[in-house]
């Protein structure tokens, strides 16, 4: 039997499921990284705010693919560090330039700081936007959302979760008032003054331009009135919203490996940074997982096949159940599974017409996100 089914069955069974919550999880059983994280549960935000954002970012990538050397997410920080240098080098010149023709940034200094910061990474760092897409991404590379695929290789794709944690990592190095927020599909970058005054800023965009929140509403994804009454969107992240918002990409990833032991931890510890599962999208993640988990452990258990990438995910039943909870969480985890069914074809194409045409080179954008 595979490790992968050995880690879904013994979760599944140390977790206690029980249809909405664990019931109890004993956090030394599952290694130095679970223990590390379950106990920044309990820590205060103030103790949380003392972590950086990109600190908690390369720190959701650590054991999945992509983050296999440790050296890749350690250089961070001093990588950063140094951008941040460059980048106030690379702003004290032009400083001229605002105060002849204020008019060109509507009279903003702020928005002249952020043109300049954009212009820094696309020009001289060459990470640029490119072709997007929002249907049937790959989030089997944890360089897909965390920071530090583009900070330490220069061939790594940029995505719209990677792009907008590089520009609040560097501006607040800065001391700019840079937050990252959450839109459905992508991340963007809010400058927002302590007056209240703010704009935004699409981290994939070509080029610089400041843009309120109803541009979010309808771009990458379309949001409807309860998503937006949910509280998941459009605020400005704390520490505890960087832990909350990148566990989701971690299992997303996960999920996405067909990793499910590892993804119901982490669900474990998503609910547990939350205060609880009250709010429905940590509850559906939640559920879905969890359905998600049985179901491929069941199926595989009945083929006599040593893990879940044997299997034909498009006919792993999924029943539905009797409550309504259970009906939705059924729901959300076939399409889940056909979801990822279309990924490993579009995988396997793509992995077929690289070998005869080469690897594409250089950075490029792909918004990725399914919450």
């Amino acid at each position: 039997m595979s490790t992968n089914a050995v880690d879904t069955a013994a979760v599944l069974d140390a977790m206690g499921y029980r249809g909405g919550e664990p019931v109890h999880v004993h956090i030394n059983r599952y290694g130095q990284w679970f223990w590390a994280l379950a106990q920044d549960t309990t820590r205060s935000d103030a103790e949380l705010r003392e972590r950086s954002i990109d600190f908690i970012n390369t720190v959701m990538a650590i054991g999945l693919p992509g983050a296999e050397d440790p050296k890749s997410y350690n250089m961070c920080p001093g990588k950063l560090d140094a951008l941040a240098e460059h980048v106030r080098r690379y702003t004290e010149p032009h400083d001229g330039h605002f105060q002849r023709s204020p008019e060109k940034y509507g009279n903003s200094l702020a928005r002249f700081r952020m043109s300049l910061l954009v212009t820094f990474v696309q020009e001289v760092l060459g990470v640029r936007a490119g072709p997007v897409s929002v249907d049937n991404s790959n989030g089997a590379d944890s360089r897909s959302f965390s920071v530090h695929g583009i900070l330490s290789d220069d061939r790594c794709p940029a995505t719209g979760t990677t792009l907008p944690v590089l520009y609040v990592a560097i501006g607040r190095r800065l001391q700019y008032p840079l937050y990252l927020v959450q839109a459905k599909g992508c991340y963007f970058v809010r400058w927002e003054e302590s007056n209240g005054d703010y704009f935004d800023i699409d981290a994939t965009a070509p080029e610089f331009k400041s843009l309120d929140d109803k541009h979010f509403r309808n771009w990458p994804r379309e949001m409807s009135e309860q998503e937006l009454r949910s509280g998941f969107y459009f605020r400005n992240l704390s520490a505890r919203g960087h832990y909350i918002h990148f566990l989701f990409d971690r299992i997303r990833c996960l999920i996405d490996n067909l990793r499910m032991g590892e993804a119901l931890q982490s669900c474990w510890l998503l609910s547990r940074f939350a205060g609880g599962s009250r709010n429905p999208l940590i509850r559906d993640q939640w559920a879905k997982v969890t359905i998600m988990a049985r179901v491929l452990e069941q199926t595989r258990q009945q083929a006599g096949v040593e893990d879940y990438a044997s299997l034909d995910l498009r006919n792993v039943p999924v029943p539905e159940g009797a409550k309504a909870f259970e009906k939705k969480a059924a729901s959300l985890a076939r399409k889940e599974l056909d979801r990822l069914a279309v990924v490993r074809e579009n995988a396997q194409r793509r992995t077929k017409q690289e070998s005869v045409a080469g690897s594409p080179q250089g950075n490029w954008v792909t918004v990725t996100g399914t919450y």
